[in-house]
């Protein structure tokens, strides 16, 4: 017997509550999609195309590392160097074109004797596919140009304390030192203790503070006594820097250029003493005020 459709909406009898049953849900149920088969052949040609890919790369890495064992050394290019001369550097690797294979050439080996050059404060090296070695050069940088007694330069002077020959032509805004210099002596440090400090101190300051000396002398006691940069008609007032702390002291310089000499052109000062402790020592002609 058929069930009417609207007795799921009458009244239930009194045992089993008034709870409305809720009508059957008539949702088709949704299809799940098949779960996908492994495929041997896709597998096996993307592995094929992987382990072709690892193949040509060992290849390549091959040929890279290989190949400085056939191919001769056919020549030595050197970048950057500007005031280190080029022929003098080549000298230095005595290692003639064709004479050995660019893997039996160690750059290890080049650097060291390419930083024999005064000029040369460091260096890298890189081996060219075509046989050749390529070393560019980092030159040093020069703090001090030393003269002799005569004011003839000698050599300039970089702030480690070590000496770079002198090269015509060559202009760098750098303090000329002139007095009981040491002789050039390439490839060691200036035996020389005060002129190492001010070396080091030179580096240090800015172009704004070394502008405000003109030259310097080291004397025999070993004080360093400079000229001023003249501002005026005036003679240039000497420096007494002593024989250490120039980098203190030509700070005070500085401060007291400032207030007491920039304000006052007029002024006639003929000695400047930094020598003393926080104070600055002048000389001035009796007249002026």
């Amino acid at each position: 017997m058929a069930q009417d459709p609207l007795d799921v909406f009458k009244a239930r009898p009194a045992h089993l509550g008034n709870r409305r049953i809720p009508p059957p849900d008539t949702t088709p149920p949704v299809e799940t999609q098949p779960s996908r088969r492994f495929d041997g052949r896709v597998w096996l040609q993307n592995r094929k195309m992987w382990l072709v890919g690892v193949g040509l790369l060992i290849v390549v890495l091959g040929v890279f590392y290989l190949w400085q064992d056939f191919v001769p050394l056919k020549g030595v290019e050197f970048t950057n160097a500007q005031y280190a001369d080029l022929t003098e550097l080549r000298k230095l690797i005595p290692i003639a074109d064709g004479q050995k294979t660019m893997a039996e050439v160690e750059a290890d080996a080049i650097i060291t004797l390419v930083k024999r050059h005064p000029w040369v404060k460091d260096a890298t090296v890189s081996k060219g596919l075509n046989g050749i070695l390529e070393v560019e050069i980092t030159e040093k940088k020069p703090v001090l140009l030393v003269l002799n007694q005569d004011g003839v330069p000698q050599y300039y002077m970089d702030e480690s304390g070590y000496p770079m020959n002198w090269v015509r032509g060559a202009s760098f805004d750098v303090l000329p030192i002139s007095g009981n210099t040491p002789r050039y002596q390439p490839g060691k440090k200036v035996p020389n203790g005060t002129l190492l400090t001010l070396a080091q101190d030179l580096a240090k300051l800015s172009d704004q503070v070394t502008a405000l000396i003109a030259s310097l002398e080291l004397r025999p006691d070993g004080r360093v006594v400079g000229r001023a940069a003249s501002i005026n008609q005036n003679i240039p007032p000497r420096i007494e820097l002593g024989k250490n702390r120039f980098e203190d002291r030509l700070l005070t310089l500085k401060a007291f250029w400032n207030q007491s000499v920039l304000p006052y052109p007029q002024k006639n000062i003929r000695e400047i003493d930094l020598r003393w402790e926080g104070q600055v020592v002048t000389n001035e002609p009796n007249e002026q005020k």
